[in-house]
């Protein structure tokens, strides 16, 4: 049997009185490419932040290839080791504005990983290569279009060469036209056998390249099988209420 990369086990958090995640199990394997749905403000977001520990749970475990880390007393030391393993890809890119695209990209490996500088700019130049950016290493993130920010931001990640990279609705900023070329270099890492945690909207692209697919409402897993058991065929009445409202064609 195959070890899990990343557990998460009763994952709890909330703000002030707001209950936003309930005790949420989770498991991927190596390799696996696992989307978490739901409607806005379903916890979907915040699970991915207390991954990296952007948010902090006030319940829960973490257990990263095999070594366990306790959610909301985990140290300093414990929550960068965390940090140097896994990567985030945002929804609004996080750019810095004032670095050219290279920079952005060899900032975090020079800074956070102490990779000397010349080696740093030839990962840089690979990974921004892999997501269609050659010919843009020396520009600003303000010349370029929202999807290629964003290129620019899986590249980042893909530099890190990280044992799982997080995807919070890479999309969601994008115009419609764009979308298209940021899903395709995440079917890119997918089909590379990249580790993947997304919460995505795309439900057409949920369905090609997940192996697991998470639903999720209230802070909590209503519903949790492959693309075709949940996207499909689901069980739950709330899956097919969440299915109905964000596909038109959807029948079941």
């Amino acid at each position: 049997m195959t070890t899990p990369m990343l557990t998460l086990s009763n994952v709890y958090k909330k703000f002030g009185d707001n209950e936003i995640l309930k005790g949420i199990d989770l498991e991927i394997k190596k390799g696996e490419v696992v989307v978490v749905i739901g409607p806005s403000g379903s916890g979907k977001t915040t699970l991915l932040r207390c991954v990296n520990f952007l948010v902090r749970a006030d319940r829960g475990a973490l257990t990263l290839n095999g070594e366990r880390v306790d959610l909301p007393s985990a140290s300093k030391m414990e929550i960068l080791k965390v940090r140097r393993r896994t990567a985030f890809v945002f929804q609004n890119y996080n750019l810095f504005y004032n670095k050219t695209v290279l920079q952005n990209v060899t900032l975090g490996l020079v800074c956070g990983r102490k990779m000397p500088g010349p080696d740093a700019e030839r990962v840089a130049r690979d990974a921004l290569s892999r997501v269609g950016l050659s010919d843009k290493f020396h520009v600003y993130p303000k010349t370029l279009s929202g999807g290629q920010q964003q290129r620019v931001g899986i590249a980042r990640a893909i530099a890190l060469s990280p044992d799982v990279i997080i995807f919070d609705e890479p999309t969601s900023a994008l115009d419609p036209e764009l979308v298209g070329e940021v899903l395709n270099i995440m079917r890119m890492l997918a089909a590379d056998g990249t580790t993947m945690l997304i919460a995505t909207h795309e439900i057409s692209f949920a369905k090609d390249v997940a192996s697991k697919v998470l639903f999720i409402d209230r802070g909590v897993v209503i519903e949790e099988g492959t693309p075709n058991e949940v996207l499909t065929l689901p069980k739950e009445e709330r899956t097919k209420q969440f299915l109905r409202r964000i596909l038109p064609d959807y029948s079941i």
